[in-house]
C-alpha cells in the first residue's frame, strides 16, 4: 500500500521522511476534535428539529387564513413600535449637525454672552445647551477680547441675528395697513460685513446676487413667495415694539424696537429669513449693546483647540470649533457630565415602556392563534407521539410555529417601519433621516417579537407535550367546575400589586420637584402582578359566564357549555379582549388626568368649544387687530361673536408676574417705607430692589398686584382646591408652581381687560362667568384664586395706592386680575394693548376642532396662532386609532377562538341544525368570550395610580384622577362594536364550516 496514513508516498521516499508529515495531522486531528464535536452537535440540533419545521410549516401552509392575520398583527405591532420609538427618541447627530453648520472655510463658530458669573461655562463638543439669564447691565465679549484670550492674529468678524421681525412688500416704512395684511411674514435678519455674508448665508442664490450695500437684501424663496417679492421689488422689514420678551440672544427684542428700514431685493435663496450687509441692525445693536449675546466667524488657517475653547468658557463664551468635532479630545480633558439620573429614568421608563406594551399587545394577540394551532393538531400530535415522538418533539412542533410567526411578521414589520420612520423622519428634520433614526429600535422591536411570540407558544405547547397519545385521541371535555385557587391567586397578586403600588408612593410629597425616589421603582413588579392577576382571572370568570346560561334556549346552551367544558379554547381570546379594555379604559383616564393637571397649573384662557387667538409676533393693536378680522372671517366668525382682551403697557415693557413668581407673606422680613403711601417695588431689570409689602403677591410702584387674604410658608404655595373653590378651606403644600400664578395661559397676560361677554364665551364655569359678568358691568374686577378674595372684595395696589373692589372668581381664568373699564379708569392704568381674541363657539357658527391645524390662509397663518379647548382632530383620530386597532385584536380573536369549534359545527350540521342555529351557537359562544372585558375595568384604578405615580417623578403637578363623560359613549360605542363583531364572527365561520366540511 502506497501511503502512509493517508498521505500518498512519493518514489523514493522512506517512512522516515514523512513522519513530520504525519506528526502534523496527527496534531491538527486532535486540535479538531472539540470543533468537529461541537459541529456535529449543533447539526444534531438543528437536524431534532427538522420535522417540528416541516409539521409546523404543513399547520401554517394548511391555515393560510390564520397565518397571514397572525403576520399582519405581528408586522403591524413591530412597525408601530419603530415608528412611536422613532417620533419619540429621534435625535440628530449633534456632531455631524454642527459640523454641517460650519460653513467651508470657517474654524469656529463663537458666541459670546451677557451674563453675570465666576466661573466657566460647561459646554459640550457642540456648543452651550443652556438659555443663561442675560444681565441688562453687562456686555458680551468682543472680537478684541477673544483674540486676547486665544492669542491670535487669526479673521474674527461679527455677525448679527435678529428677533422676529414684520417683513411686508414695498417700500412704505412703517405703514402697514388693510394692504400690506395679505403680504405680511415674520422673519429673521442676518446682517454680517461682506467678508463672510455668504458664510453666514452658508447656502447658493437661486437668482440674483449677493448685496454689494447695505441697503440690498437677498430673500428665502419661502418668505418671497408668501409676501409677493422677487428680484428688483422693494421689501420693507419693521421691529415690533418692545415688549420684554427675552430669547437665547438676550434682550434683543429692545434692539431696533419700533423702527423700519427699507431694502431692495438682489437675489433669492431657499429659506424664509433674509440677509443682507451689516447697517440697519448692526447700527442699532452696537448702540444698544447691554444685554445682548453676540457671533463670530473665525476664518484662516489656525484651528481653535479644545483647550482655547475652554479658555473662551472662561469669559462666558462658547465654540463651535471644526478642529474640536474633527478630532474630539479625551473624556478625561472635557468637562465632567453632570448625569441627569431623573431624565434618564423617565425616558427608559418611556422606552421600555413601548416595548413592554408592544410585548403585551403581541402577546394577546398571537396566543389565541397559537392555541387554535395547537387544538386543531392534538390528535395529529397524538399519532405523531404514538409513532415514537418524545415531549419536547411535540414542544417543538408548537413552540417553532411561534418563533417562525414571529421571526417572519417581525422581519416585516421592521422593515416597514424604518422605510416609514425614515420618510417621517426627513420631514421632521433637516439633517439626513439615517443620521437621526435610532438603528438600535428595528433590532429591539425584532428581537422583543421573536420572544414574545416564543412566550405565546409556551403555554399550548407544553400542554401539547404533556398530553398522553390515548387522552389526545378523545375528546378534550374537561369539568364545568370553578377552581377555587384560581380564584385565590387571582386576588392575591392584585392585592400584592396594591401593596406594591402603595409602597411606591408612600413617604414621597408631590413637591413638583422632578427627583427621582428609588420606591418608584416598584412600579414595574407592581404592574407585573397586576397584569398576571388580571390574566389568571379571565378564565374562572368565563367559566362563571358560561354556568350562568342553563336557562337560556338551546344555541345559547349549547355555546355557554362548550365554553365551560373547552376553557383552553376561549381562554386565549378572552385574555385579549380583557387587554384592549384595559387599554381602552386606561389610556383616556390618564390622558384626561395629565390634561386636567395641565389646566391646573397654566390656566388655559379658552375650554370646551371655545377659541382663541393670538399674534406669533404682536406688533401694534392696529395691526394685531386686522390680522384678527381677517383670520375670523376665514372662518365664518362675526364681529359679535369675538371677544377682544387686552394687556396694559407697563413702564418696562414686562407683563406683571413675569419672573416674579414669589408669594409675599406676612412671614417675611419687611423692611419701613420712607416715603408716604409709596408701596415699595420689588426687583426688575430697570429698577433697584426694594423690600416687599406683607400680604401681597409681589410689588412693584408700575404694576397692579392684588392682595392675598390667606399666604403659605415659605416653598410652599396653596393647593389647587384652595384656589379654585371659595368654600374650601385654605392649605398650603410643598409644590414648584403657584395655581393661578403660573402666567402659563395661551394669552400670558397676568393683568388684564376683556370686552362684555368675553368671560361667558371663554367655555369656564357658566354659573361663576355669569357672576363674573354682573360684576364686571357694576365696575368690580375678576380675579383667578379664591385667596384673592375677602368677603367679596378685591384689593389692588397701584401707583402708591390701595383699591378696593367687588371681586368675582372665576376658577381656571388665565388672567390673575381682570379689571373692568371703570376701574381702570379710576386707577389710571397706563394704555392698553390688544393681546388676542376669544372666539365663541355656538350653534350658528360651530369651530372646527382642527381650527390651529388646518391652512386658514397661508398669509394670516404667518401672523395668528390659534387655540382651542376642545380635542384637536388628530387627538381625536390617535384614540379612533386605538379603538381600531382594539377592535381588530377582538375580531381576530373571536375568529381563532371560533376555529377550534369547526368539528362541533360540522357535528352539529350533520344532525339537522339550521343555519341560524349554527349562527346563534357561535354568537352565544363569543358573547361568553366578550364577558372577560369586565375585567378591562380595572383601568380606571390602575391609570389611578400611573397618576399618583407621576406626581412623584413627575417636575409638572399631577393633582387628581379625571375619568371623562365621553368614556362612557366610547365604551357604549366600542361594546356594540364587539357585539356587532360577534354576530358577523358567528355568520362567517357557519359559512365557512358550511361550504368546506
Amino acid at each position: 500500500m502506497n501511503e502512509h496514513r493517508g498521505i500518498p508516498r512519493r518514489l523514493g521516499e522512506s517512512t522516515s521522511d514523512l513522519a513530520p508529515f504525519a506528526l502534523d495531522r496527527s496534531i491538527r486531528a486532535c486540535a479538531s476534535r472539540p470543533m468537529l464535536s461541537l459541529a456535529r452537535g449543533v447539526t444534531r440540533w438543528l437536524g431534532s428539529w427538522r420535522a417540528a419545521r416541516r409539521l409546523a410549516h404543513g399547520d401554517m401552509a394548511r391555515h393560510r387564513l390564520r397565518t397571514i392575520a397572525a403576520l399582519v398583527l405581528i408586522a403591524g405591532a413591530t412597525a408601530g413600535l419603530v415608528i412611536a420609538q422613532s417620533a419619540l427618541f429621534a435625535t440628530p447627530d449633534g456632531v455631524n449637525a454642527a459640523l454641517r453648520k460650519l460653513p467651508p472655510g470657517v474654524q469656529a463658530d463663537i458666541t459670546t454672552l451677557a451674563i453675570d458669573a465666576t466661573v466657566p461655562l460647561a459646554q459640550d463638543l457642540t456648543g452651550y445647551g443652556g438659555m443663561p439669564f442675560v444681565s441688562g447691565e453687562k456686555g458680551a465679549a468682543t472680537a478684541p477680547e477673544i483674540r486676547k484670550v486665544i492669542q491670535t492674529n487669526q479673521p474674527i468678524y461679527p455677525y448679527y441675528v435678529s428677533d422676529k421681525l414684520l417683513a411686508v412688500a414695498g417700500g412704505n416704512p412703517g405703514n402697514l395697513g388693510t394692504d400690506s395684511l395679505g403680504n405680511l411674514a415674520n422673519t429673521h435678519l442676518y446682517e454680517a460685513p461682506s467678508a463672510i455674508l455668504p458664510l453666514v448665508m452658508n447656502r447658493e442664490l437661486e437668482a440674483g446676487r449677493l448685496p454689494k450695500s447695505n441697503q440690498e437684501i437677498v430673500v428665502g424663496t419661502e418668505l418671497a413667495k408668501t409676501i409677493g417679492v422677487d428680484v428688483g421689488d422693494i421689501l420693507t422689514l419693521n421691529a415690533p415694539p418692545d415688549l420684554g420678551w427675552m430669547s437665547e440672544e438676550g434682550m434683543i427684542s429692545k434692539v431696533a424696537a419700533g423702527t423700519s428700514a427699507a431694502f431692495r431685493v438682489v437675489g433669492l435663496t431657499p429659506g424664509a429669513d433674509t440677509w443682507s450687509l451689516d447697517g440697519w441692525f448692526a447700527a442699532a445693536f452696537e448702540k444698544q449693546n447691554l444685554g445682548l449675546n453676540r457671533h463670530f466667524l473665525m476664518l484662516g488657517d489656525d484651528t481653535l483647540t479644545w483647550n482655547e475653547v475652554k479658555k473662551l468658557n472662561a469669559i462666558q463664551s462658547w465654540a463651535i470649533s471644526r478642529a474640536v468635532l474633527e478630532n474630539p479630545p479625551a473624556a478625561s480633558e472635557r468637562y465632567p457630565l453632570a448625569l441627569n439620573w431623573t431624565g434618564m429614568m423617565r425616558e427608559f421608563i418611556v422606552f421600555a415602556g413601548f416595548f413592554v406594551s408592544g410585548g403585551l399587545l403581541l402577546l394577546a394577540t398571537l396566543t389565541p392563534a397559537i392555541a387554535t394551532s395547537a387544538l386543531e393538531q392534538r390528535r395529529f400530535l397524538a399519532i405523531f407521539a404514538a409513532g415514537g415522538a418524545r415531549e419536547r418533539d411535540l414542544y417543538r412542533v408548537v413552540s417553532f410555529q411561534g418563533v417562525a410567526l414571529g421571526l417572519a411578521g417581525g422581519l416585516i414589520g421592521a422593515v416597514i417601519g424604518t422605510g416609514a420612520s425614515l420618510f417621517l423622519l426627513a420631514k421632521k428634520f433637516p439633517d439626513p433621516p439615517q443620521e437621526v433614526f435610532n438603528w438600535q429600535v428595528p433590532a429591539l422591536a425584532l428581537l422583543v417579537c421573536i420572544l414574545a411570540c416564543f412566550l405565546a407558544a409556551l403555554p399550548p405547547a407544553r400542554t401539547v407535550s404533556k398530553l398522553s397519545p390515548v387522552a389526545a385521541l378523545r375528546p378534550a371535555a374537561t369539568s364545568p367546575r370553578v377552581r377555587a385557587s384560581r380564584i385565590v391567586v387571582g386576588f392575591g397578586l392584585l392585592l400584592g400589586a396594591a401593596a406594591l403600588g402603595f409602597a411606591s408612593l408612600v413617604g414621597v410629597k408631590p413637591s413638583g420637584s422632578g427627583e427621582f425616589p428609588p420606591q418608584a421603582l416598584l412600579l414595574f413588579p407592581a404592574v407585573g402582578l397586576f397584569l398576571a392577576g388580571l390574566v389568571i382571572l379571565v378564565r374562572p370568570l368565563v367559566a362563571l359566564a358560561a354556568r350562568r346560561g342553563s336557562r337560556l334556549p338551546l344555541p345559547a346552551r349549547l355555546g355557554f357549555g362548550d365554553v365551560a367544558s373547552f376553557p383552553e379554547r376561549s381562554t386565549p381570546g378572552a385574555i385579549a379582549v380583557m387587554l384592549c379594555v384595559l387599554a381602552l379604559v386606561a389610556v383616556p383616564v390618564f390622558v384626561a388626568s395629565m390634561r386636567s393637571s395641565s389646566r391646573d397649573a397654566y390656566y388655559p384662557l379658552v375650554e370646551g368649544k371655545a377659541a382663541s387667538v393670538t399674534m406669533r409676533n404682536p406688533f401694534s393693536n392696529t395691526l394685531d387687530a386686522l390680522a384678527f378680522d381677517k383670520a375670523a372671517a376665514a372662518v365664518g366668525l362675526g364681529r359679535s361673536d369675538r371677544f377682544r382682551i387686552y394687556g396694559f403697557d407697563w413702564p418696562s415693557g414686562k407683563e406683571p408676574g413675569e419672573g416674579e413668581g414669589e408669594i409675599v407673606g406676612e412671614n417675611h422680613a419687611v423692611s419701613s417705607v420712607e416715603t408716604n403711601e409709596t408701596y415699595p417695588g420689588s426687583e426688575s431689570q430697570r429698577s433697584p430692589t426694594p423690600q416687599p409689602k406683607p400680604g401681597y403677591v409681589s410689588a412693584n410702584p408700575n404694576y397692579v398686584y392684588p392682595k392675598m387674604v390667606h399666604t403659605c410658608p415659605e416653598n410652599q404655595a396653596p393647593t389647587i382646591e384652595s384656589t379654585i373653590k371659595a368654600s374650601a378651606p385654605f392649605e398650603c403644600s410643598e409644590q414648584s408652581q403657584i395655581p393661578g400664578l403660573s402666567g402659563g395661559g395661551w394669552i400670558d397676560v397676568q393683568i388684564s381687560l376683556v370686552e362684555p361677554g368675553g368671560v361667558n364665551a371663554a367655555g369656564k364655569d357658566p354659573v361663576a362667568a355669569a357672576r363674573a359678568e354682573k360684576i364686571l358691568a357694576h365696575g368690580g374686577v375678576v380675579v383667578n384664586a379664591a385667596w384673592l378674595l375677602d368677603d367679596g372684595k378685591v384689593t389692588l395696589a397701584y401707583g402708591g395706592k390701595e383699591w378696593s373692589f367687588p371681586g368675582a372668581l372665576v376658577p381656571y381664568w388665565t388672567s390673575q386680575v381682570t379689571v373692568s373699564e371703570s376701574a381702570a379708569k379710576m386707577m389710571g392704568l397706563p394704555e392698553r394693548r390688544l393681546a388676542g381674541e376669544i372666539w365663541e363657539n355656538n350653534a350658528k357658527n360651530p369651530l372646527a376642532a382642527d381650527l390651529n391645524e388646518r391652512q386658514v390662509d397661508s398669509a394670516v397663518n404667518e401672523l395668528v396662532l390659534y387655540n382651542h379647548g376642545q380635542m384637536s382632530l388628530t387627538q381625536i383620530g390617535a384614540y379612533l386609532v386605538l379603538i381600531a386597532a382594539a377592535w381588530v385584536i377582538v375580531m381576530v380573536s373571536l375568529v381563532l377562538a371560533k376555529a377550534s369549534t369547526r368539528g362541533e359545527l360540522a357535528t352539529l350540521e350533520a344532525v339537522g341544525a339550521r343555519p341560524r342555529f349554527l349562527r346563534n351557537f357561535s354568537m352565544y359562544r363569543a358573547v361568553v368570550v366578550l364577558s372577560a372585558s369586565g375585567l378591562g375595568l380595572a383601568g380606571i384604578p390602575a391609570a389611578y395610580y400611573l397618576v399618583s405615580w407621576m406626581r412623584v417623578v413627575s417636575t409638572e403637578q399631577w393633582r387628581r384622577l379625571v375619568i371623562p363623560s365621553e368614556i362612557l359613549a366610547w365604551l357604549g360605542g366600542f361594546a356594540l362594536l364587539m357585539l356587532g363583531g360577534a354576530w358577523v364572527v358567528g355568520l362567517t365561520r357557519e359559512r365557512l364550516v358550511t361550504r368546506r366540511e
